[in-house]
């Protein structure tokens, strides 16, 4: 998923939410601009 911020950038987001349980916590993540998100889908 892509969020536009207010200069018209895209901004790649990614989200995991349970369908069928409350929501316990939230963790966020911030990668550096050298990584990919694609490693935590393996």
């Amino acid at each position: 998923m892509y969020e536009t911020n207010s200069r018209g950038a895209e901004i790649f987001s990614k989200y995991w939410i349970p369908q069928l349980s409350p929501l316990k916590a939230m963790i966020f993540f911030c990668h550096g601009y050298g990584d990919t998100c694609t490693f935590f889908f393996e």
